[in-house]
C-alpha cells in the first residue's frame, strides 16, 4: 500500500483489522487492473505501464527510449502519460474514466478536463496516418466533451469565460488560498473559523470556507482550508503578510480543492 501524498508504505494486511475477515480484494481501475484485463484477452500482447510507481524504478527517458523503440503492442499510463510524449505509430488511444476531471468541485475542473483530453487525445495519429480516439464516459452530452471531438477551442474559450463571470472566478477577480495542519482536527478548524470571522468584515472580500483540504490527513496532521475572493490582488497579499508561521499560503492558486 502506497500514499502517493506523504511516501508512506506498508505491506497490506492479510485480514480486516475490524472484522477479521480475509475476504480481501483490490478494487479501482489503476493500471495494474488494466494491464491484467489486457493480459486475460491478449495473452501474447507486449504491454507497457507508464505511471508514478513504475517511474520511480525507470526515468523518463528511459520510458522514452522504450516508446520509440516500437516493440510494444499496447501502453497503459496515467495523466503523465499525455504530456508531451511523441510516439511513432499509435494509432489508437483510449481513455477510461474521462469524467474524473469534469466532475470535480472547482472553478477550473473544466479547464483541466480540456487540457488533459485534448492533450491525450493528441497522443494518436500524429504522423501519416489518422488515428482514433475512445473515450469512456457517462456525460456523452456534456459540452466540454463536444468542443473536444469537434476540436473547437473558441468555443470552449468562450463558455469557460461565461461561467467563471457568473461565478465571479479569475480572471474576474484574485485569489488567495489559506491553508493550515494541526495534529488536532478541531484546533485547525477553530484557526480557520476565525480567520473567516474576521476577514467577513472587510468590504470587498468573499470568504469560502473553513472546509476540509483534500486530502484530509496527512502526515500525521489534520488539514484545513480558508479561500479568500477579492478584486484586489494587492489586499490579498497584504491579509497573507498578516498570517503566522501556521498556514502555508497559495495566491493565485490553480484550484481550491
Amino acid at each position: 500500500l502506497n500514499c502517493h501524498g506523504c511516501g508512506y508504505s506498508k505491506t497490506p494486511p492479510a485480514e480486516c483489522p475490524n472484522c477479521r475477515s480475509t475476504s480481501l480484494r483490490g478494487i479501482g481501475i489503476g493500471t495494474k487492473a488494466v494491464v491484467s484485463l489486457i493480459e486475460q484477452q491478449y495473452p501474447k500482447s507486449r504491454i507497457v505501464r507508464v505511471d508514478r510507481d513504475s517511474a520511480r524504478q525507470n526515468n523518463l527517458a528511459g520510458f522514452e527510449k522504450i516508446l520509440k523503440s516500437g516493440g510494444f503492442d499496447f501502453i497503459v499510463g496515467t495523466q503523465m502519460l499525455g504530456r508531451g510524449i511523441d510516439i511513432d505509430s499509435l494509432s489508437t488511444v483510449g481513455i477510461l474514466n474521462a469524467d474524473y476531471d469534469l466532475l470535480k468541485n472547482d472553478f477550473n475542473s473544466r479547464e483541466r478536463a480540456y487540457q488533459q483530453l485534448s492533450q491525450t487525445a493528441g497522443r494518436a495519429g500524429r504522423r501519416a496516418e489518422r488515428g482514433q480516439v475512445i473515450i469512456q464516459t457517462r456525460l456523452k452530452d456534456d459540452e466540454v466533451l463536444g468542443h473536444i471531438i469537434k476540436n473547437d477551442y473558441d468555443s470552449f474559450y468562450k463558455d469557460e469565460l461565461a461561467a467563471r463571470k457568473k461565478y465571479t472566478y479569475p480572471p474576474y477577480c484574485y485569489l488567495v488560498k489559506l491553508e493550515c495542519g494541526f495534529k488536532s482536527g478541531e484546533l485547525g478548524k477553530s484557526k480557520c473559523e476565525s480567520l473567516a470571522i474576521s476577514l467577513a468584515k472587510q468590504k470587498g472580500l468573499t470568504v469560502l470556507g473553513p472546509s476540509k483540504c483534500y486530502p484530509f490527513y496527512k502526515k500525521g496532521k489534520h488539514y484545513w482550508k480558508v479561500v479568500i475572493k477579492s478584486p484586489s490582488r494587492k489586499s490579498l497579499v497584504e491579509i497573507a503578510k498578516q498570517l503566522d508561521y501556521n498556514w502555508t499560503i497559495n495566491l493565485d492558486p490553480f484550484g481550491i480543492t
